[in-house]
């Protein structure tokens, strides 16, 4: 990974993502191109919207909500005691 997100430079041969040379193009551009999901799920002591919401910028609810359907979450978050305002 750190050396996919150019942290590190490689020292021989290369590494290509659509034939092009990642060493050829910015690091900024390479890491706003790319992201990274941990297998590890991670939750943060906030509210479940908080979690959701964490690396976006300033979402609205109907983003937040709209994003747990895509996860398939948001019935889940419905029977909750505060449903996206419960704290995990």
């Amino acid at each position: 990974m750190k050396l996919l997100f150019r942290l590190y430079d490689v020292t021989s041969g290369n590494i290509s993502i659509d034939d092009q040379d990642i060493s050829k193009v910015t690091q900024e551009s390479l890491r706003h191109s790319l992201s990274m999901v941990p297998q590890d799920p991670i939750l943060f002591h906030r509210t479940i919207s908080e979690n959701i919401a964490y690396a976006a910028n300033n979402p609205s609810q109907k983003e937040i909500e709209n994003a747990s359907k895509h996860a398939f979450a948001h019935d889940f978050i419905q029977v909750l005691p505060e449903k996206y305002d419960t704290i995990v």
